[in-house]
């Protein structure tokens, strides 16, 4: 802070800013520069069900002058509001809206209300987009809407499959259908009245099922019936993201939607990544068709994978233009190469030609009896955990004559060099050397932490700006000098975890200040991992040493 703000001033106005924090007043927003406590920002947030909905006009404030304010975003929107049509007002929102994005003060001191506004302005321009759009299919306007659309492909005749599907991990979450929605994607083309009478009943029992009229099931038009879901999804629902899966696929529907809230993004394709295969030219799966290059495009195995709204859209729009290869895996890959996706290979996805084994940190598995289904639903019900007992599949890791690897390691072959190599799949790192321990480390029986923590940014972070300061020029040494003093402090405090929030609250770089330094709870692979290794391997009540990673140093507190 500036060291000409008088004393009282400072006090008075740091005491005023705290109680905001600890008393936000409703529909408004306000905090201090972080070069002059002097000066001040607001934003007035529009109520619902008003005409300044959705506004978020910003004002300055300067304390020195008896009365100065700047409104760059509250004369021309609230007046239009009031007294314009619909489609000026909704025009006045978006430039409002526009020009407190370019603002980079507005977005470092309310950064909560600088993502909404992110994702509104989106919004805005897919929906004029849509509109003009001469290769649009049918408004999307009512349809139902949610965040994740579950795609189960089923063929008509796997009554009892759907079922166990049904009464595992479907029950696994209580969320209602703005965050989820499932449906089993069933081909009725050719079947006899009597099969699409039974069909039609278990649907109306449970109303869980989407029927593709113009696609007769086969296993060698898998891939149409891809193709085909894709378009029936995009026509009848509205959603974020899309859950491709298939009715002998496990999925841990709650861990894989808050996992899927820290690494979405608009072109997002994410799953397990095979991106180097040899195109099959003979057998079952040969590619006769297959002429792009020497290798398949790079695709996501199908047991399971996660697209965006945007690849989803596209790829129903295009349907009728693609070429149909044998393997739809391989034909997803192909009609996304030469987009911008965002390509995310997790090895959580075990959803290969055969499961890895079993592994509690999977989020979906495949290729499984409806026993053991059933055995995973009842071992997450009961213990929270989904094996009875970890394990590796020995025809993908390991030769029987071998000494076991330590938990979390898969052995494999290279296609390139037919070398061994083996696949850490706690951090999806491959090395030549067989591994001596345990993937996982310290922690690794643990399904989720909560952490306190005090972010110190430096020059070389990957972003150098916080809520409290525009640009961050002090040095790492200087960061890590600045936390051991932190340091020092709460190893001297007769409460740790108080004095750690109020000096996050103060101090951190981190958006979380605002909670004293809570992350909330989170599982492996949500943080950087430096930042996880360090936080799982914490005892509850203890504090880590300093640690280094791409956003800062930190100091990490856990509390559960």
């Amino acid at each position: 802070m500036s060291s000409q703000v008088p004393t009282v001033a400072f006090q008075r106005l740091k005491k005023d800013y705290q109680r905001l924090l600890k008393e936000p007043v409703p529909y408004m927003k306000a905090a201090p520069l972080e070069t002059n406590i002097l000066e001040w920002r607001y934003i007035i947030i529009g109520a619902p069900k008003t005409p300044y909905e959705g506004q978020y006009p910003s004002v300055f404030v300067d304390f020195r002058l008896p009365s100065r304010y700047v409104e760059p975003g509250l004369d021309g929107p609230t007046l239009g509001s009031v007294v314009t049509s619909e489609s000026e007002r909704r025009l006045l929102a978006k430039k409002s809206k526009q020009f407190n994005m370019k603002d980079k003060t507005f977005c470092s001191l309310f950064p909560e209300e600088a993502d909404q506004i992110r994702e509104e302005i989106e919004k805005m321009n897919q929906e004029e987009l849509d509109k003009r759009s001469p290769y649009s299919l049918p408004s999307t306007a009512s349809l139902p809407e949610t965040f994740l659309f579950v795609s189960v492909l089923s063929s008509p005749n796997e009554t009892d499959r759907r079922q166990n599907v049904r009464e595992t991990w479907f029950r696994l979450s209580a969320k209602g259908p703005s965050v989820f929605i499932t449906r089993f994607v069933v081909g009725t083309m050719g079947l006899t009245g009597e099969e699409r009478k039974e069909l039609e009943e278990e649907n109306e029992k449970f109303r869980d099922m989407s029927f593709l009229e113009r696609h007769e099931e086969s296993y060698d038009k898998l891939a149409k019936k891809t193709l085909a879901s894709f378009v029936h999804a995009h026509e009848h629902f509205k959603f974020k993201f899309f859950l491709k899966t298939d009715a002998d696929s496990f999925v841990r529907i709650t861990p894989l939607i808050m996992n899927l809230k820290t690494v979405q993004h608009p072109m997002l394709y994410w799953g397990f990544l095979d991106g180097r295969a040899k195109p099959f030219r003979k057998g079952k799966w040969k590619e006769p068709e297959w002429n792009l290059c020497d290798r398949y495009l790079p695709y996501q195995l199908g047991g399971g994978y996660i697209l965006s709204y945007e690849l989803v859209r596209f790829l129903a729009t295009n349907a009728p233009l693609f070429r149909i290869y044998r393997n739809e895996d391989v034909s997803v890959g192909a009609w996304l190469a030469g987009l911008d996706v965002k390509y995310v290979h997790d090895p959580r996805f075990d959803t290969e030609w055969t499961s890895r084994g079993c592994s509690n940190e999977y989020l979906i598995t495949h290729k499984h009896t409806t026993e053991e289904m059933t055995e995973m639903y009842n071992n997450l019900k009961t213990s929270g955990r989904l094996c009875t007992k970890e394990f590796q599949n020995i025809i993908l890791v390991q030769m029987s004559s071998e000494n076991p690897l330590p938990a979390g390691w898969e052995k494999r072959q290279s296609r390139t060099n037919d070398r061994v190599y083996y696949f850490n799949t706690a951090t999806g790192v491959s090395q030549w050397d067989r591994p001596e321990a345990s993937a996982f480390g310290k922690g690794s029986d643990l399904k989720s932490v909560q952490c306190l923590h005090l972010l110190v940014k430096h020059e070389g972070s990957r972003n150098p700006s916080s809520w409290r300061s525009d640009n961050i020029t002090r040095s790492k040494e200087d960061a890590i000098n600045i936390l051991k003093n932190y340091e020092r402090e709460l190893r001297d405090a007769s409460n740790i975890e108080g004095k750690f929030r109020d000096l996050a609250k103060q101090f951190s770089d981190c958006s979380s200040a605002k909670r004293g330094g809570d992350l909330g709870p989170f599982e492996r692979r949500q943080m950087q991992k430096p930042f996880e290794d360090a936080s799982f391997a914490l005892e509850v009540g203890e504090m880590s040493p300093i640690v280094d990673t791409s956003s800062g140093v930190h100091l990490i507190y856990r509390i559960k």
